[in-house]
């Protein structure tokens, strides 16, 4: 017998060694026998130790469930086989990620962003992705866009969006926020399984079971538990309803709310969602910005706001139910014409983009994008506009009083300030001050123009190019002028281009008008006549044929006083002889004429003063013996009367 108690005592010591040391191996029973890693087979076991997995990835098998998510990636699916994690441990499987949980009870806490199928969960789980087939006693939170379906519910539900559809409801908590949107929450009770279910609800403030997010099934309504009888959808905080099955029995009359009617059940008051219909109302009267509408199926009679139509500059918003005038106008809402002046309070808008109206070129020019037309309606007072790039600026008729920088196109309209051009005017007039970088093929130049480098001023064809009283050219650059204008010819240079100063054009003929008598006429040489020419000055000089004088004897020695021509009768005058009738015919000459020397000048009467013949015989030198002596003489009278 001594053997025996020492047996049973052996077995007792080794059952209750067993009985303390299976957690520790439970727990540090990760690695295998020598520090090894496990060598799992096809029923996840470990053939060194016997320990097994506790879940399998694509056929790798992994001691820890927290170790087999972390290598999962997404599109991977994940096998539980145990789990004996404490509740302090937290799982989160990623989204893309399955996880087949089969009967395996969780008591860890679990964050689900992808998808979970079967299990039990013990502790709390907060759903931002499926789960399917689960069986949920502990706290359960759905997030927007997530889903629960099919799955057993029984502990505290708390909905912040998402739908729960199927499944069975047990004795059920629901927890709501408070700035929770209704219309992203669903409740689809319609196929679950209902014995026993209640719903208690704990929140700070009421809320409202609408029709879009609580769908029971056929024949169920909610009733209080405070016995009441009747049914309602409304939830007071930590109010209690519980799912009855009863036969709805229609009522006699209409219910209805703000947006629908029905008829409801005599028994609970429940009305099935699809069976309200809508409101039908017609115009009753109207009174201080509302009016009264009666439904025409239930009667019910609605005060409304007026609503539709729109208000214009000219008068208020015309209600489109009642057609009463409401509220005040819009000076905004203008109707303009293709002019721009409004059509109902004559507005003037400014300028013109497609078919938006602007009311200043400003706002017009900052919203054109390339290839667009802004049409200047208006004279222009802003300071300073600017034409972008691929922009085109029509100013028609209108003129712009303050300055310009174009870089796209400029057409038409008259500019008072500086104008500053890197793109292209066309049929503008321009009376400030001009800087051009860009091409000017058209236009009216009035003003002061540098045409810097990289400008062109094209004048192709008359009229292209106009120039104004205040033109002037300070930096002359590129012209191409083919057709010049402008200037004054004279007789002895042509016109000057007034825009290029290019010479053109013929010179103008000399204006010979008046020819002056010269009285140079001798009996040996016809006389001349003398014009000057009214624009240059230059002289003219013609000879009068005929006009020579007659020879004059007057000291009777047979020969002329003047030229010494032998007369046949001495003391008589004889007229010279005439080869052709007197002319006066002006020929134009270059250059004046110089009057032959020692040209006598005739007496009032027309003779010629006769000179002595016997002064005409004394030697030169003899004049000069002479003039010696009396000069002589005149000097010493002087010097003695000194």
């Amino acid at each position: 017998m001594p053997f025996a108690i020492r047996a049973s005592t052996q077995i007792l010591i080794l059952f209750m060694l067993l009985l303390f040391t299976a957690p520790l191996l439970s727990v540090y029973a990760i690695e295998c026998i020598g520090g090894a890693e496990h060598r799992y087979n096809a029923y996840g076991a470990c053939t060194v130790c016997g320990m097994s997995a506790a879940a399998e990835r694509g056929g790798i098998y992994y001691g820890t469930l927290t170790e087999a998510l972390a290598d999962a990636d997404a599109g991977d699916t994940v096998s539980v086989l145990y789990d004996s994690a404490p509740a302090d441990t937290r799982y989160e499987i990623a989204e893309g990620i399955t996880l087949l949980c089969k009967a395996v009870t969780f008591h860890a806490s679990v964050c689900n962003c992808g998808v979970i199928e079967g299990g039990r969960f013990v502790g709390a789980v907060e759903n931002h992705g499926l789960m399917r087939d689960a069986t949920l006693s502990g706290e359960l939170v759905c997030y927007p866009d997530s889903e629960v379906q099919s799955s057993h519910l029984s502990g505290v539900l708390c909905l912040y969006g998402g739908s729960i559809t199927g499944g069975r409801i047990g004795m059920l908590t629901l927890r709501l926020r408070p700035s929770t949107p209704m219309h992203g929450i669903l409740l689809d009770l319609r196929n679950a399984t209902l014995s026993d279910a209640a719903l208690t609800l704990v929140n700070e403030a009421a809320f409202t079971l609408s029709a879009e997010c609580l769908l029971l099934p056929e024949g169920y309504a909610l009733f209080p538990s405070t016995g009441e009888g009747r049914y309602t959808d409304s939830l007071a905080p930590n109010d209690t309803l519980i799912l009855e099955a009863h036969i709805h029995t229609p009522s006699h009359g209409y219910s209805y709310d703000a947006n629908t009617h029905y008829i409801p059940c005599a028994v609970c008051g429940y009305a099935d969602p699809s069976a309200k219909s809508p409101h039908s109302f017609v115009y009753a009267s109207a009174d201080n910005g509302r009016h009264s509408a009666r439904c025409t199926d239930c009667g019910c009679l609605r005060m409304l706001p007026h609503s539709g139509g729109k208000a214009d500059c000219h008068t208020p918003a015309i209600c489109a139910f009642c057609q009463t005038p409401y509220g005040e106008k819009d000076p905004e809402a203008h109707r303009p014409a293709e002019d721009g002046s409004c059509t109902l309070c004559g507005y003037r808008f400014a300028a013109v983009c497609g078919s938006i109206f602007y009311k200043t070129a400003e706002e017009a020019l900052a919203a054109a994008v390339p290839t667009d037309t802004v049409i200047l309606l208006a004279d222009n007072r802003e300071p300073l506009l600017t034409v972008k790039e691929g922009v085109t600026l029509d100013c028609r008729t209108h003129s712009l009083l303050g300055g310009l920088t174009n870089r796209g196109t400029l057409m038409g309209g008259t500019l008072y300030g500086r104008v500053e051009n890197h793109g292209r005017i066309e049929g503008a007039s321009l009376y400030g001050e001009l800087e051009n970088h860009g091409i000017i093929p058209r236009a009216t130049l009035a003003c002061t123009v540098k045409n810097l480098a990289g400008g062109r001023i094209v004048n192709a064809s008359a009229g292209d190019i106009l120039i104004g009283d205040g033109f002037s050219l300070g930096i002359r650059g590129q012209i191409d002028c083919a057709h010049h204008f402008g200037g004054t010819a004279s007789c002895t240079a042509s016109a000057l281009c007034r825009l290029c100063g290019t010479p053109y054009g013929a010179r103008l003929s000399h204006s010979f008008s008046a020819y002056s008598d010269n009285r140079d006429a001798t009996c040996v040489s016809d006389r001349t006549e003398t014009a000057i020419c009214a624009h240059c000055g230059m002289t003219d000089t013609v000879t009068v044929s005929g006009s020579r004088l007659p020879h004059r004897d007057k000291n009777a020695d047979g020969k002329c006083d003047y030229c010494a021509l032998v007369l046949e009768v001495p003391g008589v005058t004889t007229a010279p002889p005439t080869t052709q009738a007197p002319s006066t015919t002006a020929r134009p000459s270059t250059q004046s004429p110089t009057p032959p020397p020692h040209s006598p000048t005739p007496e009032v009467s027309g003779e010629p003063v006769p000179i002595p013949t016997a002064l005409l015989r004394i030697p030169w030198w003899l004049y000069a013996t002479i003039g010696l002596i009396f000069g002589g003489f005149a000097a010493l009278s002087i010097i003695k009367r000194d």
